[in-house]
């Protein structure tokens, strides 16, 4: 695609392999107390849960400094691999190229991060020629990546061909935000399980609340695959060791009644696991098919 700025980031190689897009520890910039995104499971409803809260409240990390700007705070996570992700960004602008092609479209994009897929798909709607007459919408919660997005926008001299909403999918009304309702979804809410970032509940109440009946999405199709393994490392992380015993039905990882954090490990090691089978596909999502 067409280079895009990124005020004062400098490129670095491409990774190794996807990471996460969205932010599980980095740290917010403010003149307060540093505040975190973490991922907690309900004990109630079994649902994870996204929660902002102060940095006191996360496990002791309060050795390392908080980023004060953006180039800190991009440095903290994993947009920076994403975003020199070239294979990745292809497959995306590909997709757009091909689903904006309507002068008249309307497209939302869930969790815009830096800006990069609203700004492929404005130039996607200018090239079929839609500029004044399509739009492009692009909600981010996190209030120092919306305002990145800004930034980022500007510096490509798109900041009049994207609204950018600093919240909540679920937070926008139609009628209110939205002028209307979009015909297109565009989103890279996808974790390295698929479903982690709470994929299913933002999807369908997009599909409820603020997309018209048949809209199209990029991407429209996800699968996730699974193999059955067995590992001695594995089995001591999930409380098991020494502990099987105690579990109701020898299958339930996580103590009923119990709040979790999740959160990514510090440090990561390669530990063998052996399969006891094929992979197997255990869940395919058709975004336009919810139901």
């Amino acid at each position: 695609m067409p280079s895009c700025l990124l005020p004062g980031i400098a490129p670095r190689p491409p990774p190794a392999a996807l990471r996460s897009l969205l932010l599980r520890r980095s740290r917010m910039a403010s003149s307060g107390p540093a505040r975190a995104f973490q991922l907690r499971l309900n004990p109630l409803t079994g649902d994870s849960e996204w929660l902002v809260v102060d940095e006191a409240e996360t496990e002791a990390e309060v050795a390392a400094p908080a980023p004060t700007h953006h180039k800190q705070l991009l440095a903290a996570t994993s947009y920076l691999d994403m975003l020199n992700d070239a294979s990745r960004n292809r497959a995306y602008r590909l997709a757009i190229d091909a689903t904006v092609t309507d002068p008249t479209s309307r497209v939302l994009d869930i969790g815009a991060g830096t800006g990069l897929l609203s700004m492929m798909a404005a130039r996607a709607l200018a090239a079929a020629g839609g500029e004044g007459r399509g739009s492009v919408s692009a909600c981010e919660s996190y209030l120092p990546m919306g305002k990145l997005t800004r930034r980022v926008l500007r510096a490509n001299g798109m900041e009049n061909k994207v609204k950018v909403f600093h919240k909540r999918s679920d937070e926008l009304g139609v009628g209110v935000e939205l002028d209307s309702r979009p015909d297109i979804l565009v989103s890279e809410i996808l974790d390295s399980e698929l479903l982690g970032e709470g994929l299913i509940p933002t999807l369908q109440h997009a599909h409820d609340m603020l997309l018209v009946k048949n809209p199209k999405t990029v991407p429209y199709r996800a699968t996730t695959y699974g193999v059955l393994v067995e590992s001695t490392s594995l089995w001591k992380m999930h409380d098991l060791h020494s502990n099987e015993a105690n579990a109701e039905d020898g299958v339930r990882l996580i103590p009923s009644g119990t709040q979790i954090v999740l959160s990514v490990k510090s440090q990561q090691h390669a530990m063998q696991c052996d399969a006891l089978a094929d992979e197997i596909r255990l869940i395919v999502i058709v975004k336009q098919r919810l139901r």
